[in-house]
């Protein structure tokens, strides 16, 4: 083709990628320019950091602008400058950044580090060094000798700084010769370090593609992405397959690396029915562990008399002034005789009043309970409702700090050597625990101790690996009470009715009239947003009383322009207007202000937090913040510290890099929801993939309002979420394991 032209620059961002047929989106910065491209084209191994050159010419696209078409490309190694320029732009040298180190190079060239090194006052020849700035890069040049001789080294590998860094810190004086001989062992000991960019590595390097290290890393690889979306294992025959395409690899190498990894015990392969599977081995010590754990609590009943139960549940009928159904005694009854049991049922069949009549006849009889669950909200939501203090598992099992050394990110303190001190314990909102956090859990209940678990298991499964709740009801082994009678408001409460309508495969009647479930219809995405923002401002408030911060907007995707990434953009504006007597913060083009409502997206074993104690008096002071946690911004410091105030009470100050960590929350996905209810819920129903327009998506979202809920968009896409039933299915050996009479524990 004519007028095509040869760019070269380092990727800076992959947008967008389609693994089927190398179709990719990615910025391109374009270093003598200091400026970036957007390239598109089937362009396949790239990754962020790489040095290429791209062939091919500009295009003017309607809806994304101008745009580079890429025809053809080309990997390089950087050259000793723009090894240099990196470097010393790293901020590895204080006072340095990435368009000073590009003048001091483009100045001295390849003699750089050799004037820095031995006639440093020269450097004050370009502007904006002064001489004493120039001695103070010397001395921390000088003192970095050591390290800078094996980044630079690792460079040539296209290895950036920061990991550079990483890798001499991990390794030392061994850095160069651990890259050179197994890259891949950096996704052991490196944290954030993925295969697609040690691969990439190993390629330069030029490492064969069969080599065993690679294939293990591949193995480990496919089996850790496998478990991010809730698989335990991987079929035997299915992984070969997968690894096999994925490395474009014989099938017999990855074989023999399978059988290796097991020597080693890295992985697991054990038998689930007739096919052999492989396991990550912390995945089979902790579905094991948790089978082992539920068999010795199922082999146990506890001697209750049936008069005794009775006596009290009458007078707790008195003292509460509520009459129980039939079915509800008998649900005490079973729970009560059986040393452990599962409540499971929908909104409104009465799982609440079963579990506070459970507790206070277990009070009255002197039993110390424990109350727990998996996140801070639905903890604060358990002690709202029961009246007594309810703990984040987290919290429970008191987890402690991560140490870096070590590659412990997460440990407990109370385990099967210091076990938690309890006649009972109770855990809500067990559909979100996976098999590690159960496993977790009950290494650390005292065999003696009665069990309760409570759920809807009709729910989102976890977002780790297993089907926890699904797999010990569908297993048959544990007594399990099911609640489907709808007791809560039932006479006038549409949210609970429509709710197990379409949790039964029944289209809600939007035409009935109703206080608490409303459907309105719009067809284009910027309708949809158009009345969302008059519910939320003027609306919902006006018909019910409610603050716009009490109104939740629950949105299926995460990225769209119906999606919880733009709709916080835009509802922050709605909510939470910008004000003089308002501060704000920008950082990486998000935007803070006092009296946002925001979330903590990932775990943090880390963090410092404070709280004043029952007295009011007392602080409190903790570590942990955990994902899926609210909170709202309080206050954000001159310094740019941002100050945030969790919904547990709990106070944390968030400073750098670590704002990463939250984002705002007006709007959340439905997945983020789990565990937790709001006054009043917004959904946008426009459109999505199959995949995730599910049936038990619609009835996550509509069990999360308490007083209300609004459904927006299009009627055809809530009829084909009911219709769509699929639940995508998960490997898991546990309900395997509970069922074998000598399973392999």
């Amino acid at each position: 083709m004519e007028n095509t032209e040869r760019i070269y620059g380092t990727v800076n961002n992959i947008i967008f990628k389609n693994s089927d047929n190398g179709y990719i989106v990615f910025k391109l910065m374009i270093d003598e320019f200091n400026d970036s491209i957007i390239c598109v084209g089937n362009v396949f191994d790239i990754v962020s950091g790489e040095n290429i050159e791209v062939e091919g010419y500009y295009d003017e696209n309607g809806k994304y602008g101008r745009q580079f078409r890429v025809l053809g490309y080309e990997k390089s190694a950087p050259s000793v400058e723009e090894r240099m320029i990196r470097y010393l732009g790293s901020g590895v040298i204080k006072g340095i950044g990435s368009k000073l180190a590009k003048s001091i190079v483009d100045k001295f060239g390849e003699d750089t580090f050799k004037i820095i090194e031995i006639d440093c006052i020269r450097l004050a020849e370009i502007r904006g060094i002064s001489v004493k700035k120039a001695k103070e890069i010397n001395k921390i040049f000088m003192e970095q000798k050591g390290s800078r001789d094996s980044i630079m080294y690792l460079a040539k590998y296209d290895i950036g700084v920061n990991l550079a860094i990483k890798i001499y810190e991990t390794y030392e004086e061994d850095a160069i010769n651990v890259v050179e001989k197994n890259p891949y062992a950096l996704m052991n000991d490196i944290r954030g370090v993925g295969f697609r960019q040690i691969d990439n590595i190993a390629q330069k390097i030029g490492l064969s593609s069969n080599d065993v290290n690679r294939i293990a890393a591949g193995i480990l690889h496919i089996l850790t992405a496998l478990s991010m979306e809730g698989h335990v294992y991987l079929v035997q025959t299915v992984l070969e397959d997968a690894v096999s395409e994925f490395l474009e690899i014989d099938k017999e190498l990855v074989d023999n690396v399978i059988k290796n990894l097991h020597i080693r015990r890295e992985i697991y392969v054990d038998t689930i029915g007739r096919e052999k599977s492989v396991y990550l081995e912390w995945l089979y010590k902790a579905e094991c562990m948790t089978a082992k754990k539920i068999k010795e609590l199922t082999n146990e009943g506890i001697e209750i008399k049936a008069e005794l139960i009775n006596k009290k549940i009458e007078k707790l009928e008195e003292e509460k002034r509520i009459k129980l159904a039939d079915k509800q005694k008998q649900a005490i009854h079973e729970v009560l005789k059986n040393k452990l049991a599962i409540i499971t049922g929908g909104p409104g069949t009465g799982k609440t009043t079963l579990i506070n009549f459970v507790i206070n006849i277990l009070k009255e009889d002197k039993k110390q309970v424990v109350l727990a669950a998996p996140t801070g909200r639905a903890a604060k939501r358990m002690t709202e409702a029961t009246g007594y203090e309810s703990k984040t598992i987290h919290r429970l099992l008191e987890v402690k700090v991560m140490d870096e050394e070590k590659r412990e990110y997460q440990r407990f303190e109370k385990d099967e050597k210091n076990q938690i001190e309890a006649d009972v314990v109770i855990v809500d909102e067990v559909s979100m625990l996976d098999i590690y956090i159960a496993s977790s859990l009950l290494r650390a209940i005292k065999k003696e101790t009665k069990v309760i678990f409570v759920g809807d298991h009709n729910q989102l499964p976890s977002v780790g690996p297993g089907n926890f709740l699904k797999d010990l009801i569908n297993s048959g082994k544990v007594t399990t009470v099911e609640l489907k009678e709808i007791f809560r408001q039932s006479a006038d409460s549409h949210i609970a009715i429509y709710a197990h309508e379409v949790n039964n495969g029944v289209y809600p009647d939007i035409t009935q009239k109703s206080r608490d479930f409303f459907f309105i219809k719009r067809n284009t995405d910027e309708g949809v947003i158009k009345i969302m923002k008059e519910l939320i401002e003027k609306r919902l408030p006006a018909h019910i009383g409610c603050e716009p911060k009490d109104i939740q907007i629950l949105t299926p995707m995460r990225k769209h322009i119906l999606g919880a990434e733009n709709l916080n953009k835009i509802f922050q504006d709605v909510v939470n207007p910008s004000d003089i007597n308002k501060v704000e913060k920008e950082l990486n083009k998000r935007k803070f202000r006092t009296g946002d409502k925001v979330m903590q997206i990932r775990n943090n074993y880390q963090l410092e937090w404070e709280k004043l104690g029952n007295t009011g008096k007392d602080i409190i002071e903790g570590q942990g913040v955990f994902n899926g946690e609210l909170g709202e911004i309080i206050d954000i410091g001159e310094n740019g510290v941002v100050k945030i105030m969790f919904d547990d009470d709990k106070v944390v100050d968030y400073a750098g890099i670590i704002l990463d960590e939250i984002e705002l929350s007006y709007a959340m996905t439905i997945h983020k929801s789990q565990g937790s209810e709001y006054p009043v819920v917004i959904v946008p129903l426009l459109s999505g993939p199959d995949v995730l327009m599910t049936r038990n998506l619609l009835y996550t979202a509509i069990t999360r309002a308490k007083r209300m809920i609004v459904l927006v968009g299009s009627v055809d896409m809530m009829h084909r979420m009911i219709d769509n039933n699929k639940i995508e299915s998960r490997y898991s050996g546990f309900c395997e394991r509970l069922k074998e009479s000598n399973s392999k524990i």
